[in-house]
């Protein structure tokens, strides 16, 4: 079986989750664990997505286009989601931390053919902020989501917050 294939079979359960959970646009508000479930897919897509990129012969722009392209469905699909009510502050902090990450793929996919340097310095500097943005957003929506959940931070958190 070839690898794209494997790789397809392995992401089915997660896509049918998502188009399940955003089957009804989105306005169906979820259960706290169907959401948490959400979140846990979200993450593994992502990890799934940054193991393609490692490994992508960047000499093949068509496959880098068509991998960034796929990297923003699961980002988009998250966002779609209503989260329930425990985790709507945390929601908006990951969404906007999502929609920092499709932007910045985005960016990326029209770096690939870009030859003018000042436009690819802009470019590269817009995304290292979009970067700086998610990072942060996502973190802060990770620390709310824990908080909603009863999740104790870390050691060196509970010693700063005590």
């Amino acid at each position: 079986m070839n690898t794209g294939l494997k790789r397809l079979l392995a992401a089915l359960p997660a896509l049918c989750m998502l188009i399940a959970l955003t089957a009804c646009g989105g306005s169906q508000t979820l259960s706290k664990e169907e959401y948490e479930e959400a979140v846990i897919h979200l993450g593994e897509d992502v990890a799934a997505i940054q193991e393609e990129f490692a490994s992508l012969n960047l000499d093949n722009t068509d496959k880098a286009v068509n991998l960034l392209e796929e990297a923003k469905a699961p980002l988009q699909a998250f966002m779609a989601l209503t989260p329930p009510d425990i985790y709507a502050s945390a929601h908006v902090k990951l969404t906007s931390g999502s929609q920092a990450m499709v932007d910045y793929v985005d960016l990326a996919a029209a770096m690939i053919n870009e030859s003018d340097l000042s436009v690819i310095q802009q470019q590269a500097q817009e995304m290292l902020e979009l970067l700086q943005t998610a990072s942060q957003d996502l973190a802060e929506g990770t620390a709310l989501l824990d908080k909603a959940a009863g999740i104790s931070g870390s050691a060196e958190q509970q010693e700063k917050e005590g």
